[in-house]
Parts: C-alpha cells; structure tokens; sequence
C-alpha cells in the first residue's frame, strides 16, 4: 500500500491488519522499524502487507522474489509531487497490479520562477532564507541560491497544479 500522507498509509494499514501481520512505515513507526528497513529483502516475507508513507519513498529498493503481486495507492497531491509518488512506487520492484486512486487537486501556485520571484518581492516567504534585496537603483537583486529556490519551487508547483494529469502522463 502506497500513500502520499502518512494518515492515508495509517487507514490502509488498519484495514490490512486484520488479515496478518502488516508493516507501517511513516515518520512515527521509521524508529522502531528502522531494522526490519535495513534488511528489507530478508524480511519482507515475513509481514502479508508492506503500507508505506513518503518516508518509504527513498534509499529502499525491494527485490523481485518477495511474493507481492498487487499494490494499492492513495495519492492526492497533499504533500508529494507526481514523481515523489511514482518513485515511492518504484522502490518495490516486481509487482504485477496496480490500483491507484488519484486525487483532483488543482492550484494557482506560481509556475515559472518568474512568478515566484515576483511572489517573493510582493510578500516575504518565512520558511526559506530565499530573500531579494534591492540594488542603488532600487531594483531587484537577487542572489543564486533564491534564482535556484525559485526555479526549483516552480517545478514543484507544476507538479502539484495538475497533479492528476501529470500522474497519469507519468504513468503511461
């Protein structure tokens, strides 16, 4: 089970629960779970169902030969992009159905970085050190760590505009 919110992987894994041991992994459980994660080949076998949140997104790749054939999913755009999904869908290799419930999401965030720095020059964003100032001519000077916050965010924006589109394009 595959889920782009940890209270999405929370929901299948207690639908899962009952019919066997299931693994949770989400930033609450990755402690006590971190060894069964480290040697997540030899001990997949062991749970009837693997529910993973973000957190189960990278640095794990589960080899063919576990015994899973079908993946469910849940993403909506909440809090990973397109791609952040479809990777922590790759992380498990081999499986032969897929059922994905795709959420509608749809936003008017700024997708060039154009538009972001423009943002940024109208209203301060608090959570990155990303800021303009202004040169003698009082305009805009900007550093390369914000044109790169900037071009990044854009990107992510992009993502996360037309999130059910661009999931099923990246499917296909």
């Amino acid at each position: 089970c595959f889920a782009d919110t940890k209270a999405a992987a929370e929901e299948f894994n207690s639908v899962r629960e009952d019919l066997g041991n299931s693994l949770l992994v989400t930033s609450a459980t990755i402690d006590k779970v971190s060894d069964v994660i480290a040697n997540i080949n030899d001990k997949i076998c062991n749970y009837h169902t693997l529910c993973g949140s973000p957190t189960i997104g990278t640095g794990v790749s589960i080899n063919e030969g576990h015994g899973y054939e079908i993946a469910f999913g849940a993403f909506d755009g909440g809090t990973s992009t397109c791609e952040q999904n479809l990777q922590q869908m790759a992380r498990f290799r081999g499986l032969g159905e897929y059922h994905i419930y795709l959420g509608q999401r749809t936003s008017f965030l700024p997708q060039t970085k154009e538009q972001v720095l423009d943002q940024l020059v109208a209203k301060q964003i608090n959570d990155t050190s990303a800021s303009i100032g202004y040169d003698l001519n009082g305009m805009p000077a900007i550093d390369t760590f914000t044109n790169v916050w900037a071009s990044c965010l854009a990107e992510s924006n992009k993502s996360l505009a037309s999130f059910r589109n661009r999931t099923i394009e990246l499917l296909e």
